[in-house]
């Protein structure tokens, strides 16, 4: 769930505000960007330009200074600072007709953060600090309410009314919140205790393939689709939850039959996890996909609920949308515990 920002370097000095407040300001923007943006360049030149101007800025007091830094580090790790391909020569702190805006920058960002110098002759209007119309990419605002333009408002509705209604398309699901945490992630992990209850049924004949719906090999399809080159997905399941006596290299081979994946993909490996609860080690109970973007996903019901077209629960679908590090640390701590349960882990073999 994130908006694609790009943010001018020059749209970083407030000015003349008191430093409260412009700390107050930078921090509302810094905080969206890190739940829900992804920083967009026109090139490696203008990221540079835009590290010096955190570095530089008279009008940044230091509290912002040192979260933006901190900012720019995390958005790197995770994968979320992105350039316009092919790069543009212009930089968006040189561009001051809305014409010019929106040619250069209409798909590459959802949002453009500008001076508020430029917000002028750029027809932003003063009393909102917004520029926004429907077909028309993207929003433009000054820096202070950036936060509050519709393209991360949406993302923010979304987050506060987390359900995929009974009967929409699991398709929405994908391109509302799944794609945009999944686009150039080098690892995924979905942990569930009942993932691969559905294809052992499969496997042992209890549902006929392949007219029998299912989702696991719906996610790896769309996972494959725009994950980075050379990703990893690791399935952890409960085995418990599958026929008795089924492993992780027979869920693997009936994934491998059921997805047949495509020679040109994404994904360079998809491992496959088993784990049996024993000696009093529970396996646990949480369901959630986890990305190397920074967030996560937490289904209650579970991501079988995602095996037909159409969601099939009267009682739809929810979930819980996770960036904070401590919400996150817990998912890995729940991960390692299912691992630390699982004997003979199976990757599938890709030839690509």
């Amino acid at each position: 769930m994130y908006a694609r920002v790009a943010v001018a370097s020059n749209a970083l000095d407030l000015g003349t505000m008191q430093p409260p407040i412009a700390t107050a300001l930078h921090g509302a923007l810094i905080e969206s960007l890190l739940s829900h943006g992804r920083l967009v360049f026109s090139s490696q030149q203008e990221a540079l330009e835009f590290i010096r101007a955190v570095k530089q800025t008279e009008g940044i007091p230091p509290t912002a200074r040192a979260r933006w830094t901190a900012l720019l580090g995390q958005l790197h790790q995770a994968g979320r600072v992105n350039f316009a391909d092919p790069p543009m020569e212009a930089t968006l702190s040189t561009v001051d007709a809305i014409d010019l805006l929106r040619a250069g920058w209409g798909g590459q960002a959802d949002i453009a953060v500008v001076a508020a110098a430029a917000s002028a002759s750029l027809g932003v209007p003063e009393d909102t600090g917004i520029l926004s119309a429907p077909g028309c990419n993207p929003d433009v605002a000054v820096a202070a309410a950036a936060p509050t333009a519709p393209a991360l408002a949406r993302i923010q509705e979304l987050q506060d009314h987390p359900v995929a209604a009974h009967g929409s398309d699991r398709e929405v699901f994908w391109e509302t919140v799944l794609e945009p945490m999944a686009t150039g992630a080098i690892a995924a992990t979905i942990l569930d205790g009942y993932l691969f209850t559905r294809l052992s049924d499969i496997a042992n004949g209890r549902l006929q393939a392949p007219n029998a719906s299912e989702h696991v090999t719906w996610l790896l399809e769309h996972l494959d689709s725009v994950m980075a080159g050379g990703a990893t997905v690791r399935l952890i399941g409960n085995a418990n939850h599958v026929t008795t006596g089924d492993d992780a290299q027979v869920v693997a081979q009936t994934i491998q039959e059921r997805w047949g994946p495509l020679r040109v993909g994404r994904l360079a490996k998809v491992e496959v996890l088993l784990g049996r609860p024993a000696h009093g080690r529970r396996f646990p109970h949480d369901r959630h996909i986890r990305f190397s973007t920074g967030s996560a996903i937490k289904v209650p019901a579970g991501f079988d609920r995602l095996r037909e077209e159409r969601i099939y629960d009267t009682s739809g679908m929810w979930w819980t949308y996770l960036w904070q590090q401590s919400a996150l640390d817990d998912l890995r701590t729940d991960e390692r515990a299912a691992e630390m349960l699982a004997r003979h882990p199976e990757a599938l073999a890709l030839s690509r």
